[in-house]
């Protein structure tokens, strides 16, 4: 009886081990190329309208003054004029779900989601209800979604990198970020899709790194 408590003892005692190992290691690794205007507040999502093709950078990230480009994996982006604001989209990929936005500016980014705005109208559209499951040792668990089939996690307006994120049977184990503890408000945010293609978003209020 007591070889197997003890037994059972030393398997907690080493999944907490290398839990804490494995948070502290991405903790000390910078999240790269974050541009530090585009990333003072977590910008609103776009919603890619059927009425119109155009889109305004500054209604979504107003504290970023200027920028080199805008790029997209599954957009089509045509500049109205070099370096305005605003520009023209079409849709190259509609299977996709999450559109990355992504605006550069001296080799660094900013990360805006858009969404079509039929998928977020749309009552079936909308899937799976994620909420914070536990959070220990700065790893944040989320339910409600099991191995996504899309996925895309921000801090603030910066896709954190894979090595962050872990997916499995019971959900998403999220890592916070050290620039989260560096700053006393920010926001995490989750898009993911379940297996039949449904949308969930979660929005978590950070505090220091902390979530309330």
């Amino acid at each position: 009886m007591s070889t197997q408590i003890n037994k059972r003892l030393l398997y907690w005692k080493l999944l907490i081990g290398l839990t804490i190992l494995v948070s502290s290691c991405n903790i000390k690794a910078p999240i790269d190329q974050m541009l530090p205007e585009g990333n003072r507040n977590g910008a609103p999502v776009v919603s890619l309208s059927t009425r119109t093709d155009t889109l305004n950078l500054k209604t979504f990230l107003p504290e970023v003054m200027d920028f080199d480009s805008v790029t997209s994996n599954s957009l089509k982006i045509k500049h109205i004029k070099k370096k305005s604001p605003q520009f023209t989209y079409s849709i190259k990929d509609p299977n996709k779900h999450f559109h990355e936005i992504t605006i550069w500016k001296n080799n660094m980014k900013s990360t805006l989601i858009a969404i079509q705005e039929s998928l977020l109208s749309a009552k079936d559209s909308i899937g799976p209800r994620m909420k914070i499951k536990s959070f220990l040792n700065n790893v944040l668990f989320v339910s409600g979604v099991v191995h996504p089939k899309e996925m895309i996690i921000l801090w603030q307006n910066t896709i954190l990198p894979s090595r962050f994120i872990q997916t499995d049977t019971k959900g998403i184990s999220i890592t916070i970020p050290k620039e989260a503890k560096e700053v006393k408000e920010s926001t995490l945010r989750v898009f993911a899709t379940d297996q039949h293609g449904m949308i969930g978003i979660l929005r978590i209020p950070l505090y220091g790194g902390q979530p309330l």
